[in-house]
C-alpha cells in the first residue's frame, strides 16, 4: 500500500489555513492541523472520499499551535460532526494560561471552546506532545522535534508569541524527510538551531507561517530543502515574495526544485515526494522600496498628562492622523479617529471609536474584533525587507502594541496584548463606543525634525464579527459599520511642533 501526503486547499477566506492528511501504508490516517471553522466540512468530505468510508478514522491528529486557522477545523468537526468521524488521538501542546494571558489573550477563550468541542469525539485521547515523541505507521516515522515546553521563559525572551509555540514534526518515509514547521518564528528558530544545527537538514519543508513574517533566511539554510510545501493562497504568496526576506531567499537563492502551493488546489503526493516535470518556480517580483521622507508630522505635547489615559484635553491637543497616500479608510461609516502626540520621553498613541463595541468570541485572537495594532521603530528604514525582517523583532527598536476595548470575551475584562516593558496601554468602552491609548517610552532621545517608522492598523467589526481581510483591502462587504484604517506598510513620521 502507498504512502500519500495530501496538501488540502483550505477555504482561505480571511486566513490561509493549513491542512495536511497523511495516509500510511498500514492503513493509518494522520492529520496535521486542518484550517478554520468552515474547513471542517471540507476535510470531512475529503476524508470520506480518499478512505471510501462513511465514517472515516483519524488515528492521530496533530495540532501545531492554538490559532484558529490551525485548530478551528478540529473544533468545528467536534461541534458539528463528532459522530461522522472517529478520532482516536489528538496530540498538541498549547501554551500555559500565563503565556496566553500575556502574549495572546484571545486564545484563552478559544482553547476553552476547543476543549469543549473535541470532548464530543467518542473515546478520543488528548495527549501532550513533547520533543522526543516518536510514532511509527507502517514505513512512516513521525518524530516531534520541538514543542512549547522547549521555549525559554517569557522573562528570558519576551519577543516570543503563540506562533513560536508551534509543535515541529519531521516525517521520514523511504529515505525522505519532511519537516512540518507550523507557524514558528524567530524565537523558535533559535531554539531549533541550538538543539539540532545541521541535523535540521530535510528534503521537503512546509514553509513556516504560510511564508509570512516568521522564520529567517538563516534558519532555512540549515533546513536546505529541495521541495517546498507552501500552505498559502497564490495571491498572498506573490505579496510575500516582495516583502519577506526568508520567502525571497527560499525561492530566489536556494536550490529548490519544486513548490507545491496550497492555493493551486488540493494535491495528493506519493511518498517519497518528487519534483514535477513542469515544476512551479515563480520568478521573484521586484522590491519597491520607499523613499526616506516624512509622510506626516506629529505634534509635541505641551502639557503631558501625569497619568496615562484619554481625556478631552489630551485628545483635543492632538491632531487627527492625516490619510492621503499614507493610509486609507474602507467601509461605510468611518466614525473613528487615530491621533499621535509626543513628549521628551515617549509617544502617545490614541484611538477612538464612536459606536458600540462588537466582537466574535470564537475569533478574537485573529483580529476579528475591534482592535488597534501599532508597530514603531525609532530607527528609520527605507527597505521593506530590512524593516520587517531585521528590525521588527529587535527589542528596543520596534514594538508590537495591540490593544482592544473592554470585553467579557477577554480575561480580566480589558485586553492590551503584546506590550513590551517600555509600553503601557489602557482601553475602555461603554454603550457609546470605546477609546484606547498607549504610551511608548523612547529608547533614544528625540527632537523636532527626527524621523521614525510607523505602521498602524485599526480594525472595527460589525455585530456579526465581520471585517475586511488584510489582503483584500479593496473589498466591499455588506454589514453594519465596519472599516479598517490601514496605514501603508512603513510610514515615516517627522517630529514637529
Amino acid at each position: 500500500m502507498k504512502n500519500i501526503l495530501h496538501q488540502i486547499k483550505t477555504s482561505g477566506t480571511l486566513l490561509d489555513g493549513m491542512c495536511y492528511v497523511l495516509q500510511c501504508s498500514d492503513g493509518s490516517t494522520v492529520v496535521i492541523d486542518g484550517g478554520m471553522n468552515e474547513d471542517a466540512e471540507i476535510l470531512l468530505d475529503y476524508l470520506k472520499k480518499i478512505t471510501g468510508e462513511s465514517v472515516p478514522v483519524i488515528d492521530m491528529w496533530f495540532l501545531t499551535h492554538a490559532h484558529p486557522d490551525h485548530t478551528f477545523c478540529c473544533k468545528g468537526m467536534g461541534e458539528r460532526h463528532s459522530r461522522e468521524v472517529k478520532v482516536k488521538k489528538i496530540y498538541y501542546e498549547f501554551p500555559s494560561l500565563d503565556f496566553k494571558k500575556k502574549r495572546d489573550p484571545g486564545t484563552v477563550g478559544e482553547c476553552e471552546r476547543f476543549h469543549e468541542a473535541v470532548a464530543n469525539f467518542e473515546g478520543v485521547e488528548l495527549i501532550t506532545s513533547k520533543r522526543g515523541d516518536s510514532f511509527k505507521f507502517g514505513d512512516v516515522l513521525i518524530d516531534v522535534l520541538f514543542s512549547y515546553s522547549d521555549l525559554p521563559s517569557l522573562d528570558e525572551d519576551p519577543t516570543q508569541g503563540t506562533n513560536d509555540t508551534s509543535t515541529v514534526l519531521r516525517v521520514t518515509c523511504r529515505g525522505q524527510t519532511i519537516l512540518f514547521l507550523g507557524d514558528v518564528q524567530v524565537a523558535a528558530d533559535k531554539v531549533l538551531i541550538d538543539l539540532y544545527g545541521d541535523k535540521l537538514k530535510s528534503d521537503v519543508c512546509q514553509v513556516a507561517h504560510h511564508g509570512s513574517f516568521s522564520s529567517t533566511a538563516e534558519f532555512y539554510d540549515y533546513v536546505d530543502p529541495s521541495i517546498l510545501l507552501w500552505p498559502v493562497r497564490d495571491d498572498r504568496m506573490a505579496t510575500q515574495l516582495t516583502r519577506v526576506r526568508a520567502s525571497r531567499h527560499l525561492v530566489g537563492e536556494m536550490k529548490v526544485e519544486d513548490i507545491y502551493l496550497a492555493g493551486h488546489g488540493t494535491v495528493a503526493l506519493e511518498l517519497p515526494i518528487k519534483a514535477r516535470e513542469d515544476p512551479f518556480l515563480p520568478e521573484l517580483p521586484p522590491v519597491k522600496n520607499k523613499e526616506l521622507k516624512a509622510r506626516m508630522s506629529i505634534k509635541k505635547a505641551e502639557n503631558p498628562p501625569e497619568k496615562l489615559g484619554i481625556d478631552s484635553e489630551l485628545w483635543n491637543e492632538a491632531e487627527l492622523l492625516p490619510f492621503g497616500d499614507a493610509g486609507r479608510i474602507i467601509g461605510e461609516r468611518p466614525d473613528a479617529g487615530f491621533k499621535l502626540l509626543w513628549d521628551d520621553k515617549g509617544l502617545y498613541v490614541m484611538a477612538k471609536v464612536n459606536r458600540p463595541f462588537y466582537s466574535n468570541p470564537d475569533q478574537t485572537s485573529s483580529g476579528f474584533t475591534d482592535s488597534v495594532r501599532v508597530y514603531i521603530t525609532e530607527k528609520p528604514y527605507t527597505d521593506y525587507l530590512k524593516f520587517w525582517n531585521d528590525v521588527r523583532g529587535i527589542p528596543g527598536h520596534c514594538d508590537n502594541v495591540k490593544f482592544y476595548p473592554e470585553d467579557k470575551n477577554f480575561p480580566e475584562g480589558k485586553r492590551n496584548t503584546n506590550l513590551p516593558e517600555k509600553c503601557t496601554a489602557f482601553s475602555t468602552s461603554d454603550e457609546n463606543g470605546w477609546t484606547a491609548c498607549a504610551y511608548i517610552k523612547f529608547d533614544l532621545p528625540h527632537a523636532e525634525g527626527d524621523i521614525i517608522g510607523l505602521n498602524v492598523e485599526m480594525n472595527v467589526v460589525n455585530k456579526e464579527g465581520t471585517r475586511v481581510a488584510y489582503m483584500n483591502m479593496g473589498d466591499k462587504r455588506d454589514g453594519d459599520c465596519w472599516f479598517t484604517l490601514r496605514m501603508s506598510d512603513l510610514v515615516f513620521v517627522r517630529f514637529g511642533k
